[in-house]
C-alpha cells in the first residue's frame, strides 16, 4: 500500500515507471544484460514486468524461498507465477 495500492496504474506507479525505464535504458547503454529481482509484491514486480519488455535484458528471479507467494491473494500469486515462468533464470 506504500506504493499507491495494488491497482495499477496509480499516481505513484505513474511517477516511478518513467524513471525506472530511464534506469533500465541506462543499464543497457552501460552494457548490462541481466537484472536480478527479488520478486516481492510492489516495486520488485514492477521492475520484473518492465525488464521483460526489453529484449536486451534478461530477468533473473531471485526467489527467497519456493513458497514466496503462498500467502498472497490469488491474483498476486498468479502474477508472480507468470513472471517466474518468463524469467531467464
Amino acid at each position: 500500500t506504500k506504493l499507491g495500492g495494488y491497482e495499477i496504474p496509480n499516481p505513484v506507479y505513474n511517477r516511478v515507471i518513467p524513471q525506472l525505464r530511464n534506469c533500465l535504458e541506462q543499464a543497457i547503454n552501460d552494457g548490462y544484460s541481466e537484472v536480478y529481482d527479488g520478486m516481492a509484491l510492489g516495486f520488485d514486480q514492477w521492475v520484473a514486468e518492465e525488464v521483460l519488455t526489453y529484449p536486451e535484458l534478461k530477468l533473473c528471479a531471485v526467489i527467497p524461498f519456493p513458497t514466496q507467494s503462498s500467502r498472497w491473494q490469488k491474483s498476486s500469486a498468479k502474477k508472480w507465477a507468470r513472471l517466474i515462468k518468463s524469467a531467464h533464470k
